[in-house]
């Protein structure tokens, strides 16, 4: 079996409320909805295809863009990490400043 450091996360996004500071403001969140191992000595540029790829199929042309208030979910992003992905992001609710 091969060493897996790096995975291919897919996240599907959605705006959460941070509160009434400045008229209200909001930030991006994101749910793991899928994860895929890349293999040791897997090629940069095979990566890159297979996340391209990643995009492609999980891309949902009728989906509203997320910052929209008729989002009903179906946005999705395509991440490469080092390390097991986040289940959830952020992981603290961020403090309006």
């Amino acid at each position: 079996m091969q060493n897996v450091t790096h995975y291919i996360a897919v996240y599907e996004v959605d705006r959460a409320y941070g509160g009434p500071e400045e008229g209200g403001w909001y930030f991006d969140t994101g749910e793991l909805v899928y994860c895929e191992p890349i293999a040791e000595g897997t090629t940069p540029e095979d990566v890159q295809a297979r996340r391209e790829a990643l995009k492609a199929e999980w891309f949902d042309p009728e989906a509203r863009p997320v910052h929209s208030v008729l989002y009903h979910g179906g946005q999705y992003e395509v991440t490469v990490s080092e390390g097991m992905p986040v289940p959830f992001y952020p992981a603290e609710i961020p403090r309006y400043e």
